[in-house]
């Protein structure tokens, strides 16, 4: 479940500013917009850093958070990887 709100939260953090500036209300996104339309790139540069930061920690927390209360399924998780990985024969070093 935790996992499923992590995505979630990403997803949510890409689409703010396009429905934000699609709406027009207010939002970080009108600002992202208007600072587009105005050739203000440093200012977009700034923004989307400050997004991809703060979406950044949030997924950390969200990840410890995660691994503090169901530690099990995320231990299940790793298993599950670690067993449907496969590298490919013509990756492996043959020794004779």
């Amino acid at each position: 479940m935790l996992e499923a709100f992590r995505q979630n939260a990403a997803i949510g953090w890409m689409m703010i500013t396009m429905v934000e500036g699609i709406v027009k209300l207010g939002g970080v996104g009108v600002v992202l917009y208007d600072s587009w339309k105005h050739y203000e790139r440093g200012r977009v540069m700034a923004i989307i850093f400050c997004i991809l930061v703060i979406g950044l920690i949030q997924d950390v927390c969200l990840g410890f958070l995660q691994r503090i209360i169901t530690p099990h399924a995320v231990a299940a998780l790793h298993a599950k990887q670690r067993f449907t990985m496969q590298i490919p024969e013509w990756l492996v070093k043959k020794t004779s």
